[in-house]
This record gives structure tokens, sequence and C-alpha cells, in this order.
């Protein structure tokens, strides 16, 4: 997630309720956490300018036999980005 303000929001709701969460800063190392954190959920934030790379880190989560099985809630703050939707389909 790009955003640190709704990192920051997502993550104080999250263990607040009881999570253990798990920060990335960088799109490009989800595939790698998810295979080493094996989360039950991963938030993706395709806003922004790194929006793009997000939504091929997606597109490669769902091609792996590990992380495919991950739940993944993907959302975007700006309606900028609607090419990304497709992804989910």
């Amino acid at each position: 997630m790009s955003d640190p303000y709704l990192r920051a929001l997502f993550t104080h709701k999250l263990q607040g309720s009881g999570y253990h969460v798990v920060q990335i800063e960088s799109h490009a190392s989800v595939l790698d956490m998810a295979k080493k954190e094996a989360p039950d959920l991963i938030l993706m934030d395709l806003a922004g300018p790194d929006g793009e790379e997000a939504a091929q880190e997606f597109i490669q989560l769902q091609k792996d036999a590990t992380a495919s099985k991950i739940s993944v809630i993907v959302f975007s703050t700006h309606e900028h980005h609607p090419e990304h939707f497709h992804i989910m389909k």
C-alpha cells in the first residue's frame, strides 16, 4: 500500500481487532511476502503512480500455486485507474 496514511489506518484498525499485520512498502515484494508469511488476507492499493506495478503483482499472485489461495482485497482511492479493474474478472 503506497499511501502511508492508509497503511497506518488499516494497520491500526486490524491490529486493534487482534490481527497480526505485516506491512510492505513496495508492490514488488508482495509475492515474496505471501510465500514467506502465508497471510490469510492481502490488501492491495492500485492508486498512485505504482498502480500498474500493483496490478502486475496481483496477476503474479493469482498465477502462483501457493499465493493464489490467499484472499486479496484490491482497492483504489482514486477513480483514475479503471483499466486495472479488468484483472479481477
